[in-house]
């Protein structure tokens, strides 16, 4: 592949190409705006397709289709590229939530595990107070209700009786510390057995967050992977596409060569005319005629697709020259010679399809092309707004429009000088 294609193919994989506009009616010479003057390089694939024309991308069936699938393809291109990116980011996001709700929920879990541990401790520590008030409050039964003053009536000495005196204080206090302490543990089982159920709960919203998440970041990357698909689809599209434009580039030189030698044989046939027509009036004695100072707009209140200028193709970088304007025209509408003369060219098929020259004075001739039919032949004297014929699209082109031509002893000029705008010579 050529060193510019290789360019395209990455240019393109990058995905960085704009629409390719398709103008209604587009010329055999350009398709797009007058290349900047003050270019210092050449400009990427991306903006030269715009800068394309009949000369190029309708030059070849399969090219011409290949520039529409390059112009719908970069497109759709950074939609899908929007797509595989934000699937992404939404897969990251869910696949992080799913990681930090999992986290939470083990927490949970082990702090379910340690609470579980220490109230089965707690259990077992309430058990032990709750036998050994047991066994007190039996000892008390067995005694009676008087059973601690008989313990101190029943003392020896009254040393005994102090003896005795400070064991029931003891066990007294024994039993009101063993019940503070079975009524605290009985309380902190409560608070904890709520703590539990709480962080069971937690757990299991946990859980099932976790659980969304991963089949959210599951459906993202599925997601993800169908638009990396697309992405590589229509990148493998655009490199065909390329292909089939690399594989038919002899065909576009070939017709380009067509373009331009027919560029040259109007020109010159305008030329010779103009030369003939300023020796006849030379011989007669008469002075040099000046060519008009205003011309008629062939087609009444229509506008233009595109003006004079450079083209390029897209993909080859051939050069070629818009030398008319465009002119915006459906199928049959009639077109008026902008200028009084004679019909001295009428030729059918190659780049202009069925098209007329027409020499008027002081060099100045008109030239028309893409015609649906021809209403004068050669040799005939036309009036200027008289219909010469009507407009269609025949030839290189992607659909109707007249093609307008002025040249100037042979040379083209810009129409439009003729229409408001500075006369001066076709730039290229």
């Amino acid at each position: 592949m050529l060193p510019l294609l290789r360019r395209t193919a990455i240019t393109l994989a990058a995905g960085s190409l704009l629409v390719l506009p398709m103008a209604p009616a587009m010329s055999a010479e350009g398709a797009a705006a007058t290349a900047s003057a003050n270019a210092k390089r050449k400009p990427p694939i991306s903006q030269r397709i715009d800068a394309a024309g009949e000369a190029v991308d309708s030059a070849n069936a399969r090219v011409k289709k290949a520039l529409r699938n390059l112009a719908r393809i970069r497109s759709q291109l950074p939609e899908a590229r929007d797509a595989l990116k934000h699937a992404n980011i939404r897969a990251i996001a869910a696949e992080q939530a799913a990681v930090k709700a999992q986290a939470a929920a083990d927490a949970a879990n082990t702090e379910i595990l340690h609470l579980n541990t220490d109230q089965l401790a707690m259990q077992a520590k309430v058990q032990r107070n709750t036998d050994r008030m047991g066994q007190l409050a039996r000892s008390v039964y067995q005694q009676g209700p008087f059973g601690e003053i008989e313990v101190v009536l029943n003392s020896q000495s009254p040393g005994d009786v102090m003896s005795r005196i400070a064991s029931v204080d003891a066990v007294s206090r024994t039993q009101s510390a063993m019940q503070r302490e079975l009524m605290t543990a009985k309380a902190d089982m409560t608070m904890r057995e709520v703590r539990l159920e709480a962080l069971r709960m937690q757990a299991d919203e946990d859980a099932k967050a976790a659980q969304q998440n991963a089949d959210e970041a599951k459906a993202a990357r599925d997601d993800a992977a169908r638009a990396k698909a697309d992405v590589e689809q229509l990148v493998a599209k655009q490199k065909r596409s390329l292909k089939i434009a690399e594989d038919n580039r002899d065909a576009v030189l070939q017709r380009l060569n067509e373009l331009q030698a027919e560029q040259a044989r109007i020109q010159a046939a305008a030329a010779k005319a103009a030369k003939e027509a300023a020796a006849r009036r030379a011989a007669a004695g008469e002075d040099p005629e000046s060519p008009s100072g205003e011309l008629t707009w062939p087609i009444a209140g229509a506008g233009i697709n595109q003006g004079v200028g450079p083209r390029i193709h897209p993909v080859y970088g051939y050069k070629s020259c818009h030398t008319g304007i465009d002119i915006q025209g459906g199928t049959g509408t009639p077109i008026r010679a902008a200028d009084a003369g004679t019909v001295i060219s009428i030729t059918s098929g190659g780049a202009y399809g069925n098209a007329t020259l027409i020499a008027g004075g002081g060099g100045l001739a008109t030239f028309y092309a893409h015609q649906s039919e021809i209403d004068v032949k050669e040799g005939d004297r036309v009036k200027e707004g008289e219909v010469i014929g009507k407009v269609g699209s025949t030839g290189w082109v992607t659909g109707p429009h007249l093609h307008f031509e002025v040249h100037l002893n042979g040379t083209p000029y810009d129409p439009l000088g003729w229409f408001g705008h500075k006369k001066q010579p076709v730039g290229c």
